[in-house]
């Protein structure tokens, strides 16, 4: 990134480019304010017991004995992480960015540095890394940071691809800022969303 007069040109290959002027926020508000947001049930979306006895059939497959002492009760463990892996399955994005509170905004709202933990769908292998999200508002209202960070978190707890992540976040705030009726981002907004992976 470069900054110039106030100026941040965001360069995001395959991705939105847009030059926005910056308003930077902390990120650590944001991921403080994500950790005490409560997320949904481990099992919510997830059939545990089917997730227990496909896990159990892969510990045989590979040539486990799933009934040893350390590997008991990992079907079980296995199940409880899925759930809370893949929890955005079952939870609507639009209901954090729903959240907005009256500020005059001028400038980018920029929330940096969003840690994210998914699952990349093609080997269900873990991938990481950070979300930059970025928009212009377009009124008097603006949503709040920690639900740019809550809806980032939304996403990522899905079976994912790096590039698709980062256009269901840009869509979903499209998406929030047509819908509204009210003052809320009602007219076309810049943004940009980034991710680099750790």
């Amino acid at each position: 990134f470069q900054a110039e007069d106030g100026i941040r040109d965001y360069k995001v290959t395959g991705v939105q480019t847009c030059a926005l002027p910056i308003c930077l926020r902390p990120a650590a508000s944001a991921q403080a304010a994500l950790a005490e947001t409560t997320l949904p049930p481990a099992s919510a979306g997830v059939d545990v017991p089917r997730i227990e006895r496909a896990f159990r059939e892969i510990l045989l497959a590979i040539g486990e004995d799933p009934d040893r002492d350390g590997l008991r009760e990992t079907p079980r463990r296995v199940a409880k992480a899925y759930g809370e892996m893949f929890a955005g399955l079952a939870e609507d994005p639009s209901r954090h960015l729903a959240t907005a509170f009256e500020q005059k905004a001028q400038q980018a709202v920029v929330v940096s540095g969003i840690e994210f933990h998914s699952t990349c769908e093609h080997h269900f292998l873990p991938f990481f890394g950070k979300a930059h999200v970025a928009y212009l508002p377009s009124s008097d209202r603006v949503v709040g940071l920690s639900k740019l960070a809550r809806t980032v978190d939304v996403f990522a707890r899905r079976p994912q691809l790096q590039e698709r992540l980062t256009e269901q976040i840009c869509d979903a705030l499209e998406e929030h800022r047509s819908e509204e009726h009210t003052s809320e981002l009602q007219s076309p907004c810049n943004l940009v969303c980034r991710l680099l992976l750790e």
